[in-house]
């Protein structure tokens, strides 16, 4: 997943990689703190934001794979 992101910034790759980390770094403080305030002594707390974390992952795919595809329509159309 880290090289598909980064391809596109072949020529500033570090400074991309690094943002990278940031933000998983950011998000993974904000779904500790999510856990840890919604905490009332049971496990649901955890299994609610890692739910709500698949889905988002899951809309992220979906959204990426529309637009990708949409890119591909755009290249073949002018190619023609």
């Amino acid at each position: 997943a880290m090289a598909l992101t980064l391809a596109p910034f072949s020529k500033n790759a570090g400074s991309a990689s690094a943002l990278v980390g940031a933000i998983r770094m950011g998000l993974g403080g904000l779904t500790s703190a999510a856990v840890s305030i919604l905490h009332n002594g049971s496990t649901l707390p955890m299994v609610l934001v890692m739910a709500f974390c698949a889905l988002a992952g899951l809309v992220i795919l979906v959204v990426g794979e529309k637009r990708s595809s949409l890119g591909k329509r755009e290249l073949c159309d002018s190619l023609s």
